[in-house]
């Protein structure tokens, strides 16, 4: 059994004897419907010597439709070995397809076309066809003298080399122009690859003075805000204690500077920012001390003692 594959009729306008008004419109909606009928249908499309249905003009099978560009293929399994053989060597070409309208399966079901058989023929009526292709290696058609019973796997071999060593071209000559054109493209890869190593080690760069710059500007700012505050604290309007509450709420020099201005003069406040605390011996006199240490008390010491004493003697 041989294999081929044919192309059996293409999209276009073709004139018919048998088809309406003498014309064949053939397009690929056309083409696709036969496919799909084809392979619904499930019947056996015939292969036969002209548009005939005698058993014995037969020649073998359709086993597959499909569609390549804009034609319609057909797989063959040609099982007569002579028809095979004139099909290799181009004594017949050409095909023409059998179409039966309001075709009905045996389970009833009504396909509008389908193709039943396509029939072998040296005077087609669509005359733009290719010629057949072998779809595979055809042992029983290379040498037509053999019966299968002579076939030995060393004349199978023999033939295949003797296939292969007629396909294979001879030694093939370096395409200078393509070679040239090669090395350029190589030089230019190259020539990128250095661009791309630059451009990474000019992004690095970037990036590390970046940070650094990032680095330099918050410690300035951080100089900027400590400067304010410490304006804060001489003009007696900040202390000490309250650096981290301002660090965190206001964060930019100018905005701290602004809420330090709004804040009234504390007295209490010494130059250093810290709040004065009062002695309350420094409302004692001479005569005051005198006293208090006749008691058995030390004004120095007992700061309670003397603020009570010096609320008694104002009272």
């Amino acid at each position: 059994m041989a294999k081929f594959k044919k192309e059996i009729i293409r999209v276009g306008e073709y004139y018919h004897p048998d088809a309406p008004d003498g014309k064949l419109d053939v397009t690929l909606d056309r083409i696709n419907n036969w496919i799909d009928n084809f392979t619904k249908a499930g019947i056996k499309v015939w292969l036969p010597i002209r548009h005939s249905k005698d058993p014995r003009d037969n020649t073998g099978w359709v086993t597959g439709l499909l569609v390549e560009d804009d034609k319609l293929i057909a797989e063959l399994e040609v099982t007569d070995k002579d028809i095979a053989t004139r099909l290799e060597d181009g004594t017949i070409k050409d095909v023409s397809i059998g179409i039966e309208f309001d075709f009905t399966d045996d389970k009833g079901n009504i396909f509008d076309e389908i193709i039943r058989h396509v029939a072998l023929t040296v005077d087609p009526h669509i005359r733009e066809q290719e010629g057949f292709i072998a779809a595979e290696y055809n042992i029983d058609i290379i040498r037509g003298g053999d019966t299968m019973s002579e076939i030995t796997e060393g004349k199978v071999m023999g033939w295949i080399n003797e296939h292969i060593a007629a396909a294979i071209p001879g030694p093939l000559k370096p395409d200078v122009k393509l070679t040239a054109e090669l090395e350029t493209a190589e030089g230019k890869v190259t020539e990128l690859e250095g661009k791309v190593t630059e451009l990474e080690a000019v992004t690095k760069e970037r990036d590390t003075l970046k940070t650094e710059k990032d680095t330099a500007d918050a410690k300035a700012l951080q100089l900027e805000w400590d400067a304010e505050w410490d304006k804060g604290c001489q003009a007696r309007k900040v202390t000490p204690g309250e650096k981290d509450i301002y660090l965190e709420a206001t964060p930019d020099p100018e905005k701290l500077k602004t809420a330090i201005e709004a804040r009234p003069v504390n007295k209490d406040i010494n130059l250093e920012g810290a709040k004065t605390v009062k002695n309350p011996n420094d409302g004692l006199t001479e005569a005051d001390r005198q006293a208090i240490t006749a008691t058995g008390h030390n004004p120095d010491k007992e700061e309670e003692f003397v603020e009570d004493y010096l609320k008694n003697k104002n009272s």
